[in-house]
């Protein structure tokens, strides 16, 4: 996340709170891991202030590289998995479920091997411009045989979702990269995480109107129809 360690605690408690709320909603277990977004992201946050509090003060400089490497945990290894494997769980259409199980196999492949690289390198951080920039060797084609399928894999599930009401998850996430994109390239790792951290809280909304359409449709199925108001043509 970018500006200060307060920002990035108050955010990470903030999204700790959406998420406990959304846990609340759940009523079935395929619901959890996409409950689950903003807590991940909440504690990929409350990471990124430790990191902030070792780059400003000496009493934390103990903890910057065990942060460190947690955040880009998070932010590299753990999202491009979770994230297709969220929408899948929730996925009702067969057909969709299948291309989002295959984006959470090609996801497993992408995060294992962008954990291996930063895991075999020195990684250096350094506070810039209010902005914490991450320091990473990239090879050659990196951006295009990691960074691409990472963002496939992120970007393509809220897209193809059959759920009502995602393409808002989806087109807020997008505008996010792109902001960051073109006005902090540079410190894309962290600021990016820090706009779909704020975009996550979209989880808590997204979850209940899910849930009250499924209740309808429930309800719809089991009540029967009513002489005075008879089923729609649609619904015959």
């Amino acid at each position: 996340m970018c500006f200060s360690a307060t920002a990035s605690f108050g955010v990470g408690a903030a999204l700790l709170g959406v998420g406990v709320a959304t846990f609340a909603k759940v009523q079935e277990p395929k619901q959890y891991p996409f409950a689950a977004i903003p807590i991940v992201f909440g504690l990929q946050q409350l990471i990124e202030g430790v990191v902030w509090l070792s780059l400003s003060n000496p009493d934390f400089l103990a903890y910057q590289r065990v942060a460190t490497y947690a955040y880009l945990t998070f932010a590299q290894a753990i999202w491009p998995i979770f994230v297709p494997f969220a929408f899948m769980c929730l996925e009702p259409d067969p057909k969709r479920k299948k291309i989002m199980k295959w984006l959470t196999g090609i996801g497993l492949v992408i995060g294992a091997m962008l954990f291996s690289y930063f895991l075999s390198q020195t990684v250096t951080v350094e506070a810039e411009a209010h902005h914490i920039h991450y320091g990473l060797q990239k090879p050659e084609g990196f951006a295009f045989w990691h960074g691409l399928p990472y963002f496939i894999v992120i970007m393509i599930p809220p897209f193809i979702s059959s759920i009502p009401h995602m393409k808002w998850l989806a087109w807020s996430t997008l505008a996010s990269f792109i902001v960051a994109k073109i006005f902090y390239s540079a410190y894309l790792l962290s600021v990016w995480c820090f706009f779909a951290a704020i975009v996550s809280a979209m989880v808590f909304l997204l979850l209940h109107f899910t849930i009250s359409r499924q209740t309808k449709t429930a309800f719809s199925q089991i009540l029967p129809a009513s002489p005075v108001f008879p089923p729609k043509e649609s619904e015959r």
